[in-house]
């Protein structure tokens, strides 16, 4: 089994995305973007944040909805109710929806303002990834959906594009069968190109199916999955040319170090040498033996808070 992508660029969820690092005071990579964030935006960005943690509305679990609605619902009524319901629940939303909304459009009109040709630049910037994608990615994914379990490969999927605001990065969002990707002119590592990083983030979309979701820790599911495609896809990625095979685990680390923290959207992200040994020797062992995915998520949850 293969996926199809299909990629959008959409303004709204470069907005979303831009509003979720700056409320959490994550400043931009790039000086020229900080320039133009803070003449305008940086005032609705703040006005947003302090609301929903006035309201105390799970601020990183809000935005993981609203982003990759943004590419389908256009009202900012419509939007904000619908990531209010899965953030609060459908009560809340009706209460806080009307408020929401007037501070999304407020930082829409100065985002759009202050980036008005976004949609053709993001355009631009993900063709090229685009065809490597269709050169390569097919078969990576493939070959992970072999040393992993087929049904973790989605048929299809979309890749919200978004600008570098870090510099860099992506994330999987299962419930929506998207992952927002920040699109680069260049690999930020040479030896890890970006459309592995890319193959790595589809392969995670289908962890929300039972098989999988029943088999991990509810509080560690994000960071367990991830974990587990590391080295399956490194392993892929050798097969149809993208990198070396990783026989020093080098790889390995730099993946880690490198994709994760965007990819767990926030906090602490521990890539220290005895963590990578523990996901090294659980690939071994769950690579050699014909255990459901399931049962080897199980074994990796348990390393990973061993070596918490």
């Amino acid at each position: 089994m293969t996926t199809q992508l299909s990629w959008t660029a959409s303004p709204s969820a470069a907005c979303w995305q831009a509003a979720e690092h700056w409320a959490a005071g994550r400043m931009p990579a790039a000086a020229t973007m900080h320039e133009a964030l803070a003449v305008k935006f940086a005032a609705p960005a703040d006005a947003l944040g302090a609301f929903l943690r006035d309201e105390n509305i799970p601020t990183t679990l809000f935005f993981e909805h609203l982003t990759p609605a943004a590419c389908d619902i256009e009202s900012n009524r419509a939007l904000a109710h619908t990531a209010l319901t899965k953030t609060v629940g459908r009560g809340r939303a009706e209460v806080l929806a009307e408020r929401t909304a007037g501070l999304l459009t407020d930082c829409e009109a100065a985002y759009f303002a202050a980036f008005p040709k976004l949609r053709e630049e993001l355009e631009l910037r993900y063709r090229p990834l685009r065809e490597l994608w269709d050169a390569r990615g097919p078969g990576l994914v493939a070959g992970v959906g072999r040393r992993t379990d087929r049904g973790l490969i989605p048929e299809a999927a979309r890749v919200a594009a978004v600008p570098p605001y870090l510099g860099g990065g992506g994330w999987a969002a299962p419930a929506s069968n998207t992952v927002v990707f920040a699109m680069v002119l260049a690999n930020p590592i040479d030896q890890l190109p970006e459309t592995l990083r890319l193959g790595w983030l589809v392969s995670l979309l289908n962890f929300d199916l039972p098989d999988f979701a029943e088999a991990l820790p509810a509080d560690r599911a994000r960071e367990v999955a991830a974990w587990s495609m590391l080295p399956a896809v490194l392993e892929a990625a050798a097969d149809v040319e993208l990198v070396w095979p990783d026989t020093t685990g080098q790889l390995l680390a730099t993946a880690a170090g490198a994709w994760l923290p965007t990819a767990l959207r926030g906090g602490e992200v521990d890539v220290s040498g005895e963590r990578l040994a523990a996901v090294t020797g659980w690939w071994t062992t769950a690579r050699g033996n014909a255990a459901p995915w399931g049962v080897k998520l199980r074994a990796l949850a348990r390393l990973l808070v061993e070596t918490a």
